[in-house]
């Protein structure tokens, strides 16, 4: 089970390779400060994660997954979030106009999401970064598990089928933690 507890005082997010704070939230802002740049600009699309899924774990469907890739300004190593944004609803951008806008603006960040309330996630003994969105489809929430340490050639991302990489443990930390992000979502009110 995922806990959620809210951000009253501002986290960091350390560096995965020498401990300095890569990112920093506060309790409720617009954005959350990176001290590190992004190198591909914005994040890349996990399209086959639902190949992975049973039927069942693919309704409702209101979920896009990410890789975002950055470099540390602190050791210039590169590091890596998996993101995963959610809301409790079936979408279906062919058959509805507003559907499709609000994929393009919740989910690939075309227009503003307005201001975030900032959680602190957990199962177990991992944490994460949780930030919830209000929209008119209830809650979004956008979570981002890592940074974690880049484990193959940038040359090789265009492949995104490395068994070893970053590709293979992004499918396996949101796999591992589907099921329960469901639940967390589908309950969020």
């Amino acid at each position: 089970m995922i806990t959620l507890r809210r951000v009253t005082d501002p986290v960091t997010l350390p560096c995965p390779y020498c401990d300095t704070p890569i990112l920093t939230a506060d309790e409720a802002k617009e954005a959350v400060a990176m001290h590190a740049k992004s190198l591909h600009g914005e994040p890349d699309l996990i399209e086959d994660l639902h190949d992975h899924l049973a039927p069942e774990q693919r309704v409702p469907n209101g979920v896009q997954c990410f890789i975002d890739v950055g470099e540390a300004s602190c050791c210039k190593e590169r590091f890596f979030f998996v993101e995963a944004i959610m809301v409790n609803r079936n979408l279906d951008p062919r058959a509805s106009q507003a559907d499709s806008d609000f994929i393009s603006q919740y989910f690939f960040f075309n227009g503003g999401r307005g201001p975030a309330t900032h959680f602190m996630a957990s199962r177990g003994k991992r944490e994460w970064l949780v930030r919830r969105f209000e929209s008119p489809f209830g809650p979004v929430l956008h979570h981002y598990f890592g940074p974690f340490k880049w484990v193959e050639k940038l040359e090789m991302w265009a492949t995104k089928r490395d068994e070893s990489g970053n590709w293979d443990y992004a499918h396996r930390v949101l796999l591992a933690l589907w099921d329960d992000l469901q639940v967390l979502t589908a309950a969020t009110k």
